[in-house]
């Protein structure tokens, strides 16, 4: 888990960053008091998890305030020290000590949802994933084509949703749309068995390449998730239209 602090007090931020790290390998913590910087290193999209502080005269802090007119994509969650505005997925007792602030940390990243900072998001990487099945050849009847552009933006906006696609994201989407979890593996199953043998055949290569062969047969459903939402991400990235 990659992690930001911005705070103003080095000392406090330090002891953060130590008390995460002290959570296991995975945990790598980054701090620093200029607001500034910290916003160059969320805008590259490779923090997970940023931990803001609320300026003493007002409820949110101006890089909490410039990540939410300009998401980075992948968006990190947010824990703001003192209160909870918009844009934050929780609070930090503002008189708590570093260990307890690091346990509302680890609690946080393994909730089941996405990060507040996704919302802005999902509907511009829902059109581009939209785009990219109707390049592919994705027929319409198809139930799949119903939930399939939004589950990609899902899983391109918040990749650790790969990681559980059975436990976490096909329920969600099953839930959302009035389906049973193991119908809509089977759903997503059908529709890429129809792409890989009635879909465009020219765009299947131009993005999945050597994976379109009759031999190694068609990827998985996380295989497909995890290229496709690569992929949207990559156009997210070159295509900054929802920042505005």
């Amino acid at each position: 888990m990659r992690v930001l602090i911005c705070m103003r007090s080095p000392a406090r931020a330090r002891l953060l960053a130590l008390a995460l790290e002290n959570l296991g390998e995975e945990w790598q913590a980054n701090w620093t008091c200029d607001e500034s910087y910290g916003w160059m290193r969320l805008a590259t999209g490779q923090t997970e998890l940023a931990v803001l502080e609320a300026p003493a005269n007002g409820p949110a802090s101006s890089l909490l305030e410039a990540l939410k007119s300009a998401p980075p994509l992948p968006p990190p969650w947010t824990l703001c020290v003192g209160c909870r505005p918009d844009g934050t997925d929780a609070a930090l007792p503002a008189d708590g000590d570093a260990a307890a602030w690091a346990a509302v940390a680890q609690e946080l990243v393994r909730r089941p949802g996405l990060p507040c900072l996704c919302a802005p998001l999902l509907p511009f990487l829902t059109s581009l994933a939209g785009e990219l099945l109707e390049e592919l050849g994705l027929r319409p009847e198809l139930r799949a084509a119903a939930f399939l552009p939004e589950m990609i933006a899902w899983c391109a906006a918040h990749p650790p949703m790969l990681a559980a696609v059975t436990g976490r994201l096909y329920p969600c989407f099953a839930e959302k749309y009035g389906l049973r979890s193991g119908a809509v593996e089977r759903d997503l199953r059908s529709a890429l068995e129809s792409l890989w043998s009635r879909g465009r055949l020219p765009a299947l290569e131009k993005w999945f390449g050597h994976t379109v062969d009759p031999e190694k047969g068609r990827p998985t459903n996380r295989e497909f998730l995890a290229l496709t939402a690569e992929h949207v991400r990559r156009m997210g990235r070159q295509n900054r239209a929802y920042m505005r």
